[in-house]
């Protein structure tokens, strides 16, 4: 993926067709990372996965989508044309990509549970925090 003018679904088969950046991985095994951009695309309402990641700056696309949260936020994805270029969340909503830098920007970490693992306890707050059963 070079642009943010693609779909989830596209997105999503991008991230996922091992066409990584010359030495960058092309998979991960790390337990926690980051959010892909299709992570963030299918977190909307699925009305909106038709419409392209950089046209999701609208109520319509943030109102119905409970990954936003009004913040600069990097995404695991990078550019497939320049190793420097990282993907990230907008503070309007809609996706970016930009040169990887340090300043302001969040880094919300992002892990895919098993079918047999649930929720037993918790609200997912910092004194409340989930209990996951399996």
């Amino acid at each position: 993926m070079d642009d943010t003018n693609y779909t989830t679904k596209e997105f999503y088969n991008g991230e996922r067709n091992n066409a990584g950046y010359v030495d960058n991985p092309t998979t991960y095994t790390d337990e926690i990372g980051l959010m892909y951009p299709s992570d963030y695309g299918y977190a909307a309402s699925p009305e909106n996965w038709t419409t392209n990641l950089y046209d999701y700056d609208n109520t319509t696309n943030t109102n119905n989508n409970w990954l936003y949260l009004g913040n600069y936020e990097w995404t695991i994805t990078l550019s497939s044309s320049d190793s420097r270029r990282v993907f990230y969340v907008y503070v309007s909503g809609n996706l970016g990509f930009a040169v990887l830098f340090g300043g302001g920007y969040s880094a919300r970490p992002s892990l895919y549970l098993k079918s047999n693992v649930g929720i037993s306890d918790g609200t997912g707050t910092s004194s409340d925090p989930y209990r996951l059963s399996f």
